[in-house]
């Protein structure tokens, strides 16, 4: 992700309504593991660290990046253990930690399968895996492009490729469904009727009326997702198991 998308990123994470939603979501997932207290944690790609503090109630946390800039915005919310590396070659012993979190990173991955491989090595036996990662490649627009994205990704992909890192699935599910068919049309309306001259996000800052609203859907999703896996939507939250 390039600079000036990150210190957008982290204005927009602490109200946007994707942002706070997705983290009502994440929680869900998290509730279904029972971790001990002294459970230590890894965001893989832990950009400006407002997700990552979500972490800091189930155990102690690490993060890395590979950008220097998010990583300060990281320290200057009080996150320590951080270290700047990629995906594919994680600074830390084998069989280190419970958890591992990789949020809408996968997808910025040329080498998606080495770097699920180099998860599974970090992981004690039985670890967790959480993992997000954006949906349906005809979704593909500037917004991937200004992101840095290599795929989107369907459910029987993800699935075939965590399964071949010797991954057990726990749950893995469609997320952001009540807002998929408006967010659809306007990456639509943008890919055919919006030509900008370099890549950019497809962030609308809304209404803040509309905003909480947006975020009372999600967190509506997530209740549901305590109980069934959602059909569609546009993105793909997934929990697994090292065997």
């Amino acid at each position: 992700m390039n600079s000036n998308e990150i210190s957008r990123l982290h204005e927009l994470e602490k109200y946007y309504w994707w942002h706070v939603g997705r983290k009502r979501i994440l929680e869900t997932f998290l509730k279904r593991i029972s971790l001990p207290k002294d459970s230590k944690i890894l965001d893989v790609g832990c950009g400006t660290g407002e997700t990552t503090k979500i972490f800091e109630d189930y155990g102690k946390v690490w993060g890395v990046d590979v950008s220097d800039k998010a990583l300060e915005f990281c320290r200057k919310q009080g996150l320590q253990n951080l270290r700047q590396s990629g995906a594919r070659h994680l600074p830390f012993e084998d069989r280190f930690f419970d958890v591992v979190a990789m949020l809408d990173i996968l997808e910025h991955i040329e080498e998606d399968e080495e770097a699920l491989r180099e998860v599974y090595r970090v992981l004690k036996g039985h670890g967790y895996l959480l993992i997000t990662v954006p949906a349906w490649q005809f979704l593909w627009s500037d917004h991937d492009e200004a992101l840095e994205h290599k795929r989107r990704y369907i459910h029987f992909e993800l699935r075939s490729k965590l399964e071949k890192a010797d991954f057990k699935i726990q749950r893995l599910s469609y997320a952001i469904m009540f807002l998929s068919f408006p967010i659809v049309f306007w990456r639509l309306f943008q890919k055919i009727f919006v030509q900008s001259s370099y890549p950019k996000t497809s962030y609308v800052v809304l209404p803040p009326w509309l905003n909480t609203f947006f975020i009372f859907l999600l967190r509506l999703e997530a209740r549901l997702l305590k109980y069934i896996n959602l059909p569609f939507g546009i993105s793909l939250v997934c929990l697994v198991r090292k065997k």
